[in-house]
C-alpha cells in the first residue's frame, strides 16, 4: 500500500509546451485529519470504529495485523461467546508474542494462525454474507494500544463489495499459512482438522 508522507510544492519547471509543479518531502509531521470513509487513530478514532465493527459482527470476524494485544479484547470475547467465530492471522513476531503472551481468556475464542506471507491490516466482519463490512487499515498497523495515538494510523471503511471481495483473498491467506507451531485454538476446536465452519478459502 503506497504510504501518505507529507510534501509541498517547492518550485515550478518548464518542460517545452507543458509547466509541471514540483513537489519534495518534507520534514513537517503530517497531519491527517478524518474524512467521510477515512478515520484516523485515536480514541474516538479508527479505535472506536473497530471497536463498533466488532459489536456488530453475527457469523464471523477475520482479523489480519502484524500483532494483536487485549485493547480489543472485550469485543472479541463478547463477540465469540454470542456464537460468532473468531479468525486472527498474525504475522510472525505478532504470532510468536501471541504465544508468549498472557491472552487465555481471548485464546479461549478465537482460532489464531502465523502467517507464512505478508498480510494486510484488515478487519473483517460477516464476509460471506449479504452483510459483509470492513476496516482497511494502514499497512502495518498493530491491532493494540498505539490506535490510542492520535493521528498514528489511519484506516479506510470498505463496501460491501470491497469487504465481500477481500473475503476470499484473506479466507485463502488464512488457510495457506503453514510451519511449524502455525496456530492456536479454542476448545472448541481442538476436536477436527480444520474448523467447523471455515470460511471458502477459494480466489475469485
Amino acid at each position: 500500500m503506497t504510504q501518505i508522507v507529507p510534501v509541498s510544492r517547492t518550485s515550478s519547471t518548464n518542460r517545452g509546451s507543458q509547466k509541471v509543479d514540483v513537489w519534495l518531502k518534507t520534514n513537517k509531521r503530517m497531519s491527517l485529519v478524518a474524512n467521510g470513509d477515512f478515520i484516523v487513530s485515536g480514541e474516538e478514532g479508527v479505535l472506536s470504529n473497530i471497536s463498533n465493527l466488532l459489536q456488530m459482527a453475527k457469523q464471523t470476524i477475520v482479523i489480519t495485523a502484524a500483532r494483536i494485544d487485549s485493547t480489543l479484547e472485550q469485543e472479541i470475547v463478547d463477540a465469540g461467546k454470542n456464537g460468532v467465530r473468531v479468525y486472527v492471522l498474525l504475522a510472525e513476531e505478532g504470532f510468536d508474542a501471541w504465544l508468549k503472551g498472557d491472552f487465555k481468556d481471548l485464546a479461549e475464542h478465537v482460532l489464531c494462525r502465523r502467517s507464512s506471507q505478508g498480510i494486510p491490516s484488515l478487519i473483517l466482519i460477516d464476509g460471506e454474507t449479504p452483510n459483509a463490512q470492513g476496516i482497511l487499515l494502514q499497512s502495518g498497523t498493530a491491532l493494540d494500544r498505539s490506535l490510542r495515538v492520535e493521528g498514528a494510523a489511519w484506516g479506510l471503511h470498505l463496501n460491501n463489495e470491497q469487504s465481500s471481495q477481500l473475503a476470499h483473498y484473506v479466507s485463502w491467506l488464512f488457510w495457506s499459512s503453514t510451519g511449524s507451531r502455525s496456530e492456536t485454538r479454542c476448545a472448541k476446536h481442538l476436536k477436527a482438522p480444520q474448523d467447523t465452519k471455515p470460511l471458502q478459502a477459494s480466489l475469485v
